[in-house]
């Protein structure tokens, strides 16, 4: 655990002991941030990567910088990143110019120990890998000189999420909100009576991450710094079976919405879609059924193979009213059976279940996360901090955590100390 994390629980520990802060309700939600950092093109990200690797090499090894060709200083170093400047219809070729310039750079000096132990080299190495691709050419016949191989740029498909955005911090990605990275906030909320609402937990992923996966390690860490909620609020980006049943064998409730393919046609005319799975009573973590719609209960039930299987009489099915609905398939003995996957069943009770009115009234509260944000980035400079680099990044999005909860803390103390009777409205006036 490092500095910032420490700091941050302590403090965070400390405030809610001190103001007796309920942390059983939670809301929990992602903001894009940037480092400081340009957002580049792909020329940019080509000839800047060159550019930084040059400069490392004229201030650590400048007799390996004098002995490559000039054209290489005056590409990039005479007049820095002109070469990345260019109109759109010489795109293409000063594109495929820097990838084949990376590429001899590449060759020249993976031999030389000193130049290739530099950071900045394997920065290059790895955009290169990542953007460019090297296509050998075979000579026509064996008494043939060998042909110079061809550099060639990968299609924007080929590129993945987790790519190098730019060697000035090559921990940032690539996500559907842009170059980045995302920062998971959780908060206190629902209690009229809460002296403050207090941020419990913060920390970085990339841009590329998704937010479904950050949601068990959120609870986790909640757990670990002694903030665990009974019940947490979240969109549906942070849902899903598996996350619900995860969280639900962690004593938390998950409180998302999960995706449904057929939302439209039920909101539609809900009479038509009637409860199925979600009429039959299951444990929190389904993997264990108590009883059918019909208040039934099975035979038999136990997991195998990593499906829940249910066994229900033939003689309680034989004239049951909600047969119609009814999810099990029949046996060859007449028997009705039940067969699904936890994490399926606990997408069916949800999808049932978000479409009733408690539901959406409980999950009203997950919307004043979006506030928090707000005040992060507008008065605590979230957006973009002034540093780059995954380390640094954390570091300061959790001193401007702390900040904020601080700030609350103070605001609340300072509300409850009377001013000075010179300083009521009624001594000035």
């Amino acid at each position: 655990m490092g500095v910032g994390e420490r700091l941050f629980r302590d403090i965070t520990a400390g405030l809610v002991k001190k103001t007796r802060l309920s942390v059983a309700l939670q809301r929990l939600d992602s903001t894009h941030i940037i480092s400081n950092i340009a957002v580049l093109t792909r020329l940019g990200l080509l000839v800047e990567t060159v550019l930084v690797f040059l400069r490392a090499l004229r201030r650590e090894h400048p007799t390996h910088l004098a002995g490559l060709p000039a054209t290489y200083q005056k590409r990039y170093l005479d007049r820095e990143g002109y070469f990345a400047d260019a109109k759109k219809a010489e795109v293409p070729r000063r594109l495929k110019q820097t990838a084949a310039d990376m590429h001899r750079l590449i060759e020249r000096f993976t031999q030389v120990p000193e130049v290739a132990a530099l950071e900045s080299y394997a920065i290059m190495l790895r955009v290169f890998s990542e953007q460019c691709a090297v296509q050998e050419v075979a000579p026509e016949s064996a008494d043939d000189e060998a042909v110079e191989p061809t550099v060639v740029v990968k299609e924007p498909a080929e590129i993945s999420a987790d790519s190098v955005q730019s060697p000035h911090d090559p921990d940032a990605r690539y996500g559907h909100k842009g170059k980045g990275y995302e920062v998971q906030i959780a908060e206190t909320c629902g209690d009229a009576e809460a002296p403050i609402r207090l941020i419990t937990h913060v920390s970085l992923n990339g841009a590329n991450e998704s937010d479904t996966r950050a949601t068990i390690p959120v609870i986790d860490a909640l757990d670990e710094a002694g903030l665990k909620p009974m019940e947490l609020l979240a969109d549906t980006a942070y849902s899903g079976g598996a996350n619900l049943i995860e969280a639900a064998a962690r004593e938390v409730e998950l409180i998302a919405p999960v995706l449904d393919p057929n939302k439209d046609k039920r909101d539609a005319d809900p009479a038509t879609h009637p409860p199925g799975l979600a009429g039959f009573t299951f444990n929190t973590t389904c993997d264990e059924v108590f009883a059918c719609t019909a208040a039934h209960e099975p035979r038999a039930s136990a997991m195998r193979d990593g499906l829940l299987v249910a066994v229900f009489a033939a003689a309680q099915c034989a004239d049951c009213p909600f047969a119609h609905d009814c999810p099990t398939r029949r046996a060859k003995n007449g028997d009705r059976q039940l067969r699904r996957r936890p994490s399926a069943i606990a997408t069916a009770l949800r999808q049932y279940e978000q479409r009733q009115a408690y539901f959406k009234e409980r999950y009203k509260l997950r919307s004043g996360i979006e506030s928090l944000n707000r005040e992060l980035k507008q008065r605590h400079g979230f957006s973009k901090p002034r540093v780059r680099g995954r380390p640094r990044l954390e570091l300061a999005v959790q001193f401007k955590a702390m900040a904020l909860n601080t700030k609350r803390a103070v605001e609340y103390y300072a509300s409850l100390v009377a001013p000075p009777a010179e300083l009521l409205p009624s001594a000035i006036g």
